[in-house]
């Protein structure tokens, strides 16, 4: 085990009470809310200082949803400090209103959340 922080850059948290996740249907094991709290437990007592979301590959009409959701549970766990999302479309558009859900759920007190998408090109 660790003896120093550990940075997490890689967590997918789901609820499917909440998001559409149609690859969940073959993965009886997996069909269930993965939580922060689930996150928490699973970790133990290895010291997680900071940790980035990545989408989960919900319904992409629910990208913008599914980032104002991480957003809520950042505000309440300030471990999470980074969002990489899927967006439906790579449009000026998008991102701003991403952005707005993001700074709405969090506040000026943390200017370094990130959004970030794995297709971040702007036209």
């Amino acid at each position: 085990m660790p003896n120093f922080p550990v940075v997490d850059t890689h967590v997918h948290l789901w609820d499917p009470a909440r998001l559409s996740y149609a690859w969940l249907a073959g993965e009886p094991a997996l069909n269930r809310p993965q939580l922060i709290d689930d996150y928490r437990r699973a970790c133990g007592s290895v010291p997680v200082a900071q940790l980035v979301f990545v989408q989960c590959e919900c319904d992409p009409a629910q990208s913008e949803q599914e980032v104002a959701w991480v957003s809520e549970v950042a505000a309440r766990d300030p471990r999470i400090r980074g969002i990489v999302a899927q967006p439906p479309q790579t449009t000026a558009a998008w991102w701003g209103t991403a952005a707005a859900a993001v700074a709405e759920g969090l506040g000026p007190e943390r200017p370094d959340f990130l959004i970030a998408g794995p297709h971040a090109a702007l036209a």
